[in-house]
């Protein structure tokens, strides 16, 4: 909810879900999760570690640098 907008039905019927929910049931198993992760994580991912560990590598040279 952003800058005063009210939410969606369907967003009222999960938080009412969630209100009304029995957590002390030892039988409680959450939200299903999402079919596309029942196999395991995506396959179908892209490579980001790189751009991002050169960014950090940058990032800490020039807290040396600084330093």
């Amino acid at each position: 909810m952003c800058c005063g907008e009210k939410d969606s039905e369907k967003v009222k019927a999960r938080k009412q879900k969630y209100r009304d929910a029995d957590y002390a049931d030892p039988n409680y198993e959450g939200e299903p999760t999402d079919n596309a992760l029942a196999d395991g994580p995506y396959t179908k991912r892209s490579c980001t570690d790189v751009c991002c560990c050169m960014i950090f590598i940058a990032y800490m040279v020039g807290m040396v640098y600084i330093a």
